[in-house]
């Protein structure tokens, strides 16, 4: 009996304890403010608590948002610009029309993020949904192209439309069918009358050239970065349906958008690298020796509100030489003594072909500029890094490498280089590197002029974008 009770009592003592413990652990999670909460529930939200506030003030933290574009009355949903549009009792009819939504539809493009949009109808002619029914360069869109059979996504960066295609098949062209473009783990699928979910299986350049899509992840991870880098974020705004040299035909029954949360989308009034100023190095690829002088370089300009001072010379070598060309001597045109954002340099290829000493990488103690050998490649790497943050501790520094083809006869020495000598630098230094000699990308080898030097498009489509993306994330 003696022991009996004691275990009683023993069992009493710790539930007396279990319910203290459950107290101060139900007590801990009272203690959470709202913002906390939010972000245990939310972890794809990176705003400050004060942005927290402020979003939900705006109604911009909801799990999912339904848009049903037809069902109100012309007017209500859009205004119509230009051309005409009629509602009868079963569809909407646009005719040559260009429309301004009264309030966006914002699609979210992260991989944790999916949307679908459903049409019911006839295939809208033109480019039907944009972000911008004015300015072309940077415009998102949603288009159809009867010559070439196709739907797509797209993006316009300097003078190309990058177009990602679903092709169709002939019967799709006429009659009435069901449309359901979707967006889930980062890829885009297209389902016509009901059938399979169908990622891209084209890219075509301006509705001319083409190349076959093989990796449906790679493509739509190119679409998002050509869209980031227009728009400084994971989102399209769509906020028209046509544009001013794309109105829209067709007639319409069912119209509805329907996404998951829009937790971190800002209405931006530039882009972030707007008003920059980045110093730009180089030589034949950054000066643009395959598009007539034109590289990169002036695409990022244009398509952010960034200025540029380029000192890029065809033929030109990183390491010193007794020209007096290289980039070590170029390096001392930029004035540091002026606000310099980023100074971006290329991995020449000229110190490859042309056989320069790689020398070796200094010591993590020797950051003197004056103690770095010049005549040697990774000196005057190092040199150029050293001497910037000498000079200008708040830029940030980028190198890039470039993409070669299989082709290029000392292709084997870069890529040893970019993954050596080069991964040591910026593992020492910190500085930025942006590897597109390694970057998975569809095939953009007919937009190269050889086996180095890309192409207007081929600028546009690789280097403008990954250029801007990593830079913005330093703005």
């Amino acid at each position: 009996m003696k022991y009996r009770n004691i275990l009683v009592y023993v069992i009493c003592l710790l539930l007396a304890f279990a319910s203290v413990f459950m107290t101060v652990a139900c007590d801990g999670d009272n203690s959470m403010s709202e913002y906390q909460s939010f972000i245990a529930a939310h972890p794809d939200y990176y705003g400050t608590e004060a942005d927290y506030y402020t979003d939900k003030d705006k109604g911009m933290l909801n799990n999912s948002y339904d848009y049903d574009i037809l069902s109100r009355e012309v007017g209500d949903y859009f205004s119509v610009v230009s051309g005409d549009v009629t509602k009868n009792q079963d569809a909407v009819t646009f005719d040559g029309a260009v429309c301004l939504f009264n309030e966006p539809i914002v699609l979210p493009l992260s991989d944790n993020s999916t949307w679908r949009m459903t049409i019911v109808g006839s295939v809208l002619t033109g480019q039907f949904l944009n972000d911008d029914a004015e300015t072309e360069n940077g415009r998102v869109y949603f288009g159809f192209n009867k010559n070439n059979k196709v739907l797509y996504i797209g993006v316009r960066i300097d003078t190309t439309y990058f177009n990602y295609c679903w092709t169709l098949s002939d019967s799709v062209l006429t009659g009435q069918h069901r449309f359901d473009y979707t967006f889930s783990n980062g890829v885009f699928y297209l389902s016509v009358d009901g059938g399979d979910a169908l990622p891209f299986d084209t890219l075509n350049f301006n509705q001319a050239s083409k190349v076959s899509i093989t990796d449906p992840k790679v493509a739509s991870v190119e679409l998002i970065e050509k869209v980031r880098a227009s728009r400084s974020q994971n989102y399209v705004s769509l906020s028209s349906i046509g544009a001013n040299s794309f109105a829209v035909s067709g007639s319409l029954t069912e119209w509805i958008v329907q996404t998951s949360g829009i937790y971190n989308y800002k209405e931006l009034d530039d882009h972030v690298l707007h008003g920059k100023t980045i110093y730009q190095l180089g030589s034949s690829i950054s000066f643009g020796s395959g598009n007539n002088g034109k590289s990169f370089v002036e695409q990022i300009g244009a398509l952010t509100g960034s200025s540029f001072d380029k000192q890029t010379v065809s033929g030109t070598n990183l390491t010193k030489t007794a020209n007096k060309t290289s980039y070590v001597e170029r390096y001392q045109n930029f004035n540091f003594n002026k606000t310099c954002d980023f100074l971006v340099v290329q991995l020449s290829t000229n110190d490859f072909y042309n056989k320069m000493p790689k020398g070796a990488v200094t010591a993590y103690e020797v950051t003197d500029s004056a103690m770095m050998d010049v005549s040697t490649l990774c000196g005057a790497i190092e040199y150029i890094i050293a001497k910037t943050y000498e000079q200008s501790s708040s830029t940030v520094v980028a190198f890039y490498s470039c993409v070669i083809k299989p082709d290029w006869a000392n292709r084997a020495e870069y890529e040893a280089f970019v993954s050596n000598e080069m991964a040591r630098i910026v593992e020492k230094w910190g500085i930025v590197f942006i590897d597109l000699f390694n970057k998975r990308t569809l095939d953009y080898s007919s937009q190269m002029t050889d086996s180095i030097h890309p192409n207007g498009v081929a600028y546009a489509g690789v280097f403008t974008p990954s250029i801007i993306n990593e830079l913005s994330k330093y703005a």
